[in-house]
């Protein structure tokens, strides 16, 4: 709220509190042990129809907190960095993103908040080198050009979502004078900083909420409210109506913290003022807007309402004229048609949940055929690098873990966000290849991993939250001078996008790579299944199947390759068509069940197909091309496990000068330049003699210089 309904609602708070008001169920902080309520904030609902009212402050609309800056000490801006480059558009275009969760980042060694076990905003100062040294010459830094804060406001849940007070830092960070340094010192090195705005909901300890319970409070009508508890449930089956100390019920669609009503304009009148107060006096360069499409609601339905997105485009409207090079990226944790509802009216753009699963599960399962598809929707649905990319944030495993701890696929991961469209997000840790050991979301956030020293180098004494333990070997100091670590693979990427408009910001194509055997050439799959994993007792094992070979003689399952009994396992090999190549298995003449060795396998048995999508060895290729004015950047990415030598790359419309050179960027260094048609296309293009397995290739194609 503005500050000064704000210092007014303090004062009925402490009266409410003093009169035994919070009588009834337990309204305390959420256990920290458990964090699962505030920060497990995937999505929110939001919006509102109504013209909000002016926005500007009153003079002595000073926020209840210490930290409070002083009239003449604005917050630094002569270091800010360039804002457009006019070859690829707005900053944010061509930046590099850093998710950080200040808590487990860096204990401070010196100052107020040091040595207590807690990250801290004086502790990532003290980090920003490792981030970004300012210094081009160097190459020991990641390089990344933003950072996005989770929420910095004091909360009662650790990740900072259930918020009580959005105008001062959490205590257990520091300051607001300390953020004015951590701006200054991110400005130095070329470093934006966007943070979280959480605009849905608010804790249940907070002033706004607690002052405002009884009809007659002016805020009142800034949370819903029923007599009795509805019976219905959210559009995910969450309970959404909460007993308050009133005797009433409130709704709130993320655990017990109160939804705000977008209905009322106080509401708007409130979140403006917030919005207002960190663009123009604590200079933050943008928001990660939270939960956006549950802004509005009509119980039972709790999201994607069109309120919402009038709600935010009249936002947007008015951040934006707070600052026109206020970049905004809303979390709409759904699937593709719905976040295209979310435009560049409403936000710059959207982080791509979709695509995040199709860059993991290409690179698990080996097959181009899940990324080329999602880099293929989302540019169709937003257009060329529209969308925010990344692996997994604070809220999802992560990546390592998803890719079972593979150092090689881990590569291949990073390679694809990083030299792909869009705009990437990495999460701290990720580019050390943290891994989360449980499912529990708290755990997915653990401490930083510095050193491979008691405590991984995040704090002098014991951390607030275990440190994982793998941070032997996944740390930054183990890693930092190692040429085949995971660091240094991103820190190079890194590098190469910042160094490459056309990587930074180019234009994307999916590239074809096709074997240079007309028709295509296929694998061989080979079955090896154990009998104690087919029901019964197995005595015969049939795959019946789309074979490559119709010579195959008849068999008495009709069409089917019988498999041999070797030991405890029935074992055979099988010619497959090129393609998509669906089977079953037929035990004992009559049952049909599932491939229990094929991980691609869903359902349960009986009567399930099983799909084998690998039949080419160029289906393991995923290769793009990145064009920006004077060069294009070929992508060459091996998935697969073998080396590939029989291949050959097509690219239409690829309007390539007569002349070229290639340029290594990444990768093999004996990469041979094309010959373009007369079109200016590629057409069995070979920049390598061998595709290394789970290898990355970045090839800069450009004109011979002069």
């Amino acid at each position: 709220m503005n500050r000064a309904r704000l210092a007014s609602l303090f004062a009925a708070f402490l009266v409410f509190a003093g009169c035994g008001g919070a009588s009834g169920v337990d309204e305390g902080s959420v256990d920290p042990a458990d964090d699962t309520t505030g920060d497990a904030t995937d999505d929110t609902t939001g919006g509102t129809d109504e013209t909000p009212p002016d926005d500007t402050p009153p003079d002595d609309d000073t926020p209840p907190d210490d930290d409070t800056p002083p009239d003449d000490d604005p917050p630094p801006d002569d270091d800010t960095p360039p804002d457009d480059d006019p070859r690829i558009g707005p900053w944010w275009q061509h930046a590099v993103f850093y998710e950080v969760f200040i808590r487990s980042f860096q204990d401070s060694a010196d100052g107020a908040k040091a040595n207590d076990g807690i990250g801290d905003i004086r502790g990532l100062i003290d980090r920003l080198d490792y981030l970004n040294d300012g210094d081009p010459a160097t190459t020991d830094d990641l390089g990344v050009t933003a950072l996005w804060l989770m929420p910095i406001h004091p909360a009662t849940s650790p990740a900072g979502y259930a918020i009580t007070d959005h105008y001062a830092i959490n205590p257990d960070y520091g300051t607001l004078d300390d953020f004015r340094e951590l701006q200054a010192e991110a400005k130095k090195r070329g470093i934006r900083i966007i943070t979280d705005l959480v605009l849905n909901h608010i804790d249940k300890t907070h002033p706004w909420f607690t002052s405002n319970q009884e009809p007659n409070a002016p805020g009142y009508g800034d949370f819903v409210w029923a007599d009795r508890a509805p019976t219905e449930y959210g559009d995910s089956w969450r309970q959404l109506w909460h007993l308050a100390p009133n005797g009433q019920h409130y709704y709130g669609r993320f655990g017990d913290l109160p939804d705000l009503n977008f209905a009322s304009a106080a509401v708007t009148e409130e979140l403006y003022a917030i919005t207002r107060f960190w663009i123009e006096e604590m200079g933050v360069d943008g928001f990660r807007l939270d939960a956006i499409k549950h802004l509005y609601e009509d119980a039972p339905v709790d999201q994607n309402l069109p309120e919402t997105n009038d709600w935010l485009r009249d936002f947007r409207a008015f951040a934006r004229g707070l600052d026109e090079n206020l970049y905004m990226v809303g979390e709409v944790w759904d699937s593709i048609d719905v976040v295209q509802r979310y435009g560049k009216d409403q936000m710059d753009m959207n982080f791509q949940f979709d695509l995040a699963i199709d860059i993991l599960r290409s690179v698990r399962a080996g097959n181009r055929e899940a990324v080329a598809n999602g880099f293929r929707l989302s540019t169709e649905a937003f257009g060329q690098n529209q969308f925010a990319t990344f692996l997994t944030n604070h809220d999802q495993a992560r990546a390592m873990s998803e890719l079972d701890g593979d150092l090689a696929r881990m590569k291949l991961a990073a390679s694809i966000l990083l030299a792909g469209p869009g705009v990437p997000f990495l999460y701290y840790g990720e580019e050390i290849g943290m891994l989360s050991f449980s499912g529990n979301r708290a755990q997915r956030r653990s401490p930083m991993h510095w050193t491979g020293e008691p405590g991984a180098g995040f704090s002098t004494v014991t951390p607030y939250r275990t440190v994982n333990s793998d941070y032997a070997t996944a740390n930054v100091a183990t890693q930092l001078d190692d040429p085949e670590s995971l660091l240094v693979h991103y820190r190079e990427l890194i590098r190469a996008r910042r160094a490459n408009p056309a990587l930074a910001a180019g234009s994307y194509t999916e590239v074809l790579v096709d074997d240079s055997v007309a028709g295509g050439r296929c694998d061989t799959r080979e079955f090896s299944i154990p009998a104690e994993d087919l029901p019964g007792a197995p005595t015969s094992v049939w795959v019946s199947g789309d074979f490559a070979d119709p010579a195959w003689p008849a068999n008495p399952a009709g069409g089917a390759v019988e498999l041999v009994r070797s030991g405890n396992a029935f074992v055979g090999s099988v010619k497959l068509r090129p393609g998509r190549f669906e089977y079953k298995l037929i035990v004992n003449g009559d049952q049909w069940v599932t491939d229990p060795t094929n991980p691609s396998t869903t359902g349960s048995p009986p009567f399930d197909n099983n799909v084998l999508d690998l039949c080419r060895a160029t289906d393991a290729v995923f290769a793009f091309s990145r064009r920006a004015e004077g060069q294009t950047v070929l992508a060459v990415i091996n998935l697969g496990d073998r080396a590939i030598t029989d291949y050959r790359v097509f690219a239409d419309d690829a309007r390539l000068p007569a002349s070229l050179t290639a340029r290594n960027i990444l990768g093999a260094s004996d990469v041979v330049a094309p010959v373009p048609t007369a079109e200016g296309d590629l057409a069995g293009y070979r920049p390598l003699p061998t595709l290394p397995p789970r290898s990355t290739t970045l090839i800069a194609l450009e004109p011979p210089g002069p």
